[in-house]
C-alpha cells in the first residue's frame, strides 16, 4: 500500500474516532464493529502459547483491552490504520496478562516449572526454560516481546515490524541490544556457551 493511501486511510479512522468520541451512533457502530479484530487476536495469541489462558481469563482480557483502546482512542494518530494500532494493544495487554497469570500461577504452585508452557522448541528444558522465561520479563518490553516473537514463533524482522507496527530498523535494534542483555543476565550454561 503506498503512502498517500495509508495516510488517507488513518486521516479517515482519525475523523471516525473523533464522531465515535462524540457519541455519534453510527460512528460508535462502526468502531465498535471494526474493534471485532480484538478478540480474535487475543484468541489467535493464546492459541500461540498453548491456550494458556482460559475462556474466562480470555473475556476478562478482552473486556479490559477494549476499555484501555477506549480510554486512548485520543491518542491514535497512525500512521496504521485503527485495526493494526489496536492489535498493537491487545498484543501488549494479552503478553501482560499471560506473564501475570503465569506469576501467580508459579507463586501457587510454589515455582512448580510443569505449570510454565513447554519450550517452543525441544532444546531446553524446563528448568532452563523457565530461567530463560524469567530473564525475558526482566529484560520488559519492547526487546523482550521482541525476542520472544523471533525466537518462539519464528517471525521474521519484518512480520515483527507489522505486527508491532514499527519500522523494521527499530525491530533489530531492539532484537540485538535485547540479545545483548540477556547475555549478560544469563548464565553461561544456559546460553549454552562453554565455561572458559
Amino acid at each position: 500500500m503506498d503512502p498517500d493511501t495509508r495516510g488517507a486511510e488513518w486521516r479517515a479512522d482519525g475523523r471516525l474516532i473523533a464522531e465515535a468520541l462524540r457519541g455519534r451512533d453510527e460512528s460508535l457502530l462502526e468502531l465498535s464493529q471494526r474493534l471485532r479484530c480484538v478478540p480474535r487476536v487475543l484468541a489467535i495469541l493464546n492459541a500461540r502459547r498453548g491456550g494458556y489462558l482460559t475462556s474466562h481469563d480470555l473475556e476478562d482480557l478482552r473486556q479490559d483491552t477494549l476499555v484501555i483502546i477506549w480510554r486512548k482512542l485520543r491518542t491514535f494518530a497512525g500512521p496504521g490504520t485503527l485495526e493494526m494500532w489496536a492489535q498493537k494493544i491487545a498484543y501488549f495487554e494479552f503478553m501482560n496478562g499471560f506473564r501475570d497469570k503465569r506469576r501467580k500461577s508459579e507463586r501457587r504452585a510454589g515455582e512448580d516449572v510443569e505449570r510454565v508452557p513447554a519450550p517452543p522448541s525441544g532444546d531446553l528444558d524446563p528448568e532452563r526454560y523457565s530461567r530463560l522465561e524469567a530473564a525475558l520479563d526482566e529484560l520488559g518490553s519492547p526487546e523482550g516481546d521482541v525476542v520472544r516473537l523471533k525466537h518462539f514463533e519464528q517471525l521474521t524482522f519484518r512480520e515483527i515490524a507489522e505486527r508491532l507496527d514499527i519500522s523494521a530498523n527499530t525491530v533489530k535494534s531492539q532484537y540485538y541490544r535485547g540479545i545483548q542483555r540477556l547475555k549478560s543476565m544469563l548464565p553461561v550454561q544456559l546460553r549454552g556457551e562453554e565455561a572458559e
